[in-house]
C-alpha cells in the first residue's frame, strides 16, 4: 500500500480510467452513428438533432479526462466531488 494513495482512491482512479476508455470507445461509436444517420436521412437530419448529443458527449469526455488528471496529480487525495 502506498503512503500517499489510499486503496479506495486507487479504486477510484482505476474506475475513472475504465470510464474514460469506455467513453472514448462510445464516442467513436457515436460518430459512426451520426455519420450513418447523415447518409440515411440527409443533411437536414443533422440540423435538428445529433449536434447536441455530440456536444454533450464531448463535454462529458473532457470533464472525465480532467477529473482523471486531477485525481492523478493530487495523488488520489481529491476531497471535493462535482
Amino acid at each position: 500500500m502506498s503512503g500517499n494513495v489510499q486503496p479506495d482512491s486507487e479504486d477510484r482512479v482505476s474506475r475513472l480510467v475504465r470510464e474514460n476508455e469506455l467513453l472514448l470507445a462510445d464516442r467513436k461509436g457515436l460518430v459512426r452513428y451520426v455519420r450513418a444517420q447523415r447518409n440515411y436521412l440527409g443533411e437536414r437530419y443533422l440540423d435538428r438533432a445529433p449536434h447536441f448529443i455530440v456536444t454533450e458527449h464531448e463535454e462529458a469526455y473532457e470533464a472525465l479526462s480532467q477529473e482523471l488528471r486531477d485525481e492523478i496529480e493530487d495523488g488520489g487525495e481529491k476531497t471535493d466531488q462535482s
